[in-house]
């Protein structure tokens, strides 16, 4: 395509994005795999889902929806830029420790005893041993 003819491929690009791309077309959508309940925290299983790696394109980590957890205690990890979050939480009888990648500076949305959901995937911590 010639040079010159970019600035009317734009606006035709434009034109066609307003009548047919819509806000929800816009949106992230996540595929949950499956919701966690109680009785799976005490399950070995969790601990397995590494053993279904490598991960990628034809194998997709699994993702998992946990709800009601009771954020125990917040911290700003990371020494780049706005860091991450690292939360300490109960699920049900269970600690879980989360880690929000890259968003340190939404620290302020989280409060202690707080109650939220997760979509999370699971993985063991192997930092610092």
């Amino acid at each position: 395509m010639p040079i010159d003819k970019l600035d009317k491929l734009i606006q035709a690009l434009e034109k066609y994005a307003q009548k047919n791309v819509s806000e929800k077309d816009l949106q992230k959508t996540i595929i949950i795999d499956t919701k966690l309940y109680q009785h799976d925290m005490h399950k070995g299983d969790l601990n397995d889902i590494q053993q279904l790696a490598p991960f990628g394109i034809g194998n997709q980590e699994p993702i998992f929806l946990l709800e009601n957890i009771q954020i125990e205690k917040i911290q700003k990890v990371g020494k780049n830029g706005n860091g991450h979050i690292k939360l300490l939480n109960k699920f049900y009888d269970q600690s879980l420790t989360t880690m929000i990648w890259n968003k340190g500076s939404e620290i302020d949305q989280f409060k202690l005893g707080m109650k939220v959901d997760l979509i999370a995937k699971i993985q063991p911590d192997t930092y610092n041993g």
